[in-house]
């Protein structure tokens, strides 16, 4: 019988090798922000089975949790059941909210701190798993939502190069609206907010960061700043030649400045249903007034002349012409634009640069949702539901836990499956097993639709319509309009 055994680990890490200018941002919290320090205090949970006979280790799976890069925990997640499958499974926290991205743009505070710790957890794996029965030649990233974007983003740093072999990426990637802050956002003026808010001098910046290194960690956390749409606050940013992210991920995704490492990438049939799960009288759907108003507001995040011309192309695409009216219709296409523009065409546009650099990639759509499930069934598969079925119901912090049932069961060992076979081999259904999955290639864009044991199947081609409209038609039109050449397809201008 497998035992599995929980260590949880408060470790000082070394300085790693980088610029002078950024070698103190690999420091802990102490009493007040930014603590310039010469290491790392993370911590880390491992979930191991005995170790095992003779030489042989066991692969090595790291999750970074999600929450908006504003909360959220590693212990969210149950290591256990992965574990228990021939997986060395390891969750780790990070700093969040103002202690984890603030950025005044410049040598002062030049932001990135949560994404630094997840670089010195990785380091750590591969100084120490072995001392767990783990592979440090066999690590797998994994991450659900920001956890995934997260993730995605060390796929192009050079400071996480050689420190991971593969990538489980859930409801989030490289390219995702919300993954880094953007122009015309700029972190300086969000920092600044923060500072007024908090009584200290906006100017000059290294003022700035002295003052709030004096307040509580509770006055960073609770003081609420406001932001643009679709993006925390407090979020990854471009740092610059040398930085962390050097320039923006579209570009560094075009030009192939990304680990050819094999992916998978998977994504809910509608995400964004959770977007109104507390709007009173929902279940019977929204007004017209309501989704104009809500379109409205939407395209502000594009250059003010091109916004009319969006928001017409939104209009034309995301309305059911049968059911002009309808406001269960008028809801559930809603959720299928935002759905289209935050999460499937993002994905898909990585997924297929990822492809075609030759690196193995696996695309899945989780489409399966319990009858046990509390939710109206017209939230239908959202944001993380398949993480339930990974690591158990109340993962995340997701509160509508539920008894499975025995195809629930059956759902749950298949996607257990898939996960610790893409970990162990790199491939999630190697020789067939489960499932035939093929990979995703530009030919074909073969992606697995995820159902009950038995309904699972391939399909061809999912979204590429909605992925070509988001991606290449509406950054044209912005173009001609705005006549700005570097357009980022999901609002901003890089």
């Amino acid at each position: 019988m497998c035992h599995v055994m929980s260590v949880i680990l408060l470790y000082r890490s070394q300085p790693v090798e980088v610029p002078i200018r950024y070698q103190w941002r690999f420091m802990t919290v102490g009493a007040g922000l930014f603590v310039r320090n010469s290491g790392c205090n993370i911590d880390v949970c491992c979930f191991v089975v005995q170790k095992p006979a003779g030489s042989g280790s066991y692969p090595v799976l790291v999750v970074i949790h999600g929450g908006s890069y504003r909360r959220g925990s590693g212990r969210e997640y149950d290591g256990a059941v992965l574990a228990e499958r021939g997986t060395v499974v390891v969750t780790l926290n990070y700093r969040l909210g103002a202690l984890g991205w603030l950025s005044t743009e410049d040598e002062s505070s030049l932001g990135n701190f949560g994404l630094l710790d997840q670089i010195e957890a990785l380091k750590w794996v591969q100084t120490n798993i072995k001392r767990f029965g783990g592979d440090p030649n066999r690590v797998t990233i994994m991450g659900c939502a920001a956890g995934a974007s997260s993730a995605a983003l060390h796929l192009t740093s050079v400071y996480s190069a050689g420190l991971f072999h593969g990538m489980i990426l859930s409801s989030g990637s490289l390219v995702n609206p919300w993954t880094v802050l953007l122009p015309p956002y700029r972190p300086y003026d969000h920092a600044a907010d923060l500072a007024e808010k908090l009584g200290c001098p906006t100017e000059p910046t290294e003022d700035l960061v002295n003052c709030l290194r004096q307040k509580t960690a509770e006055e960073l956390v609770e003081t609420s700043v406001e932001g643009p749409p679709m993006i925390s606050v407090w979020a990854p940013v471009i740092d610059g030649p040398g930085g962390v992210i050097p320039d923006s991920p579209r570009k560094l995704l075009a030009e192939g400045a990304f680990s050819k490492v094999p992916l998978m990438m998977g994504t809910a049939s509608k995400e964004m249903s959770y977007i109104f799960a507390d709007v009173k009288g929902i279940d019977f759907g929204v007004s017209s007034d309501m989704v104009e108003e809500m379109r409205s507001r939407w395209v502000e995040r594009y250059p003010y002349p091109a916004r009319k011309y969006i928001k017409d192309i939104i209009s034309f695409e995301y309305t059911d012409f049968k059911n002009i009216n309808d406001p269960a219709s008028l809801r559930d296409n809603y959720i299928k634009f935002k759905t289209d523009y935050g999460y499937h065409s993002p994905m898909l546009h990585q997924a297929n640069v990822h492809s075609s650099s030759g690196a193995p990639t696996w695309v899945y759509v989780f489409d399966y949702r319990s009858e046990n499930n509390p939710r109206p069934e017209w939230m239908g598969t959202m944001q993380a539901d398949d993480q339930v079925f990974i690591f158990g119901p109340g993962t995340l912090m997701l509160n509508d836990r539920f008894r499975l049932t025995d195809r629930d069961r059956e759902v749950s060992d298949m996607m257990r499956t898939f996960v610790t076979n893409f970990v162990r081999f790199g491939n999630p259904s190697p020789q067939g097993q489960l499932v035939e999955w093929k990979m995703f290639q530009g030919d074909r864009q073969s992606y697995l639709q995820v159902k009950r044991p038995g309904k699972t199947r391939m399909r061809d081609y999912f979204k590429t319509k909605v992925t070509a409209l988001w991606t290449s038609y509406v950054p044209e039109i912005v173009r001609r309009v705005f006549n700005e050449d570097d357009i980022n397809p999901f609002g901003g201008s890089v």
